[in-house]
């Protein structure tokens, strides 16, 4: 029983991983499109950090 809810909750945090790295690409590409601006982004993917944000702002304006 416990192997299960362990592997459940392996899955889970998998998924959220998932997620949350699409959005930052999601994120990434509407920046790089112009469409938001940084500070927008917790707007608009509330899935995403402020530590990812901060990551997300200092790789695109370091290849700026």
């Amino acid at each position: 029983m416990r192997a299960l809810f362990d592997e459940e909750k392996i899955m889970r945090t998998h998924i959220a991983s998932e997620r949350r790295e699409a959005s930052r690409v999601a994120a990434e590409k509407m920046l790089r499109d112009g469409k938001i601006t940084v500070d927008e982004i917790s707007e608009y993917f509330t899935n995403l950090s402020e530590g990812d944000i901060q990551e997300i702002e200092k790789e695109l304006f370091q290849t700026i």
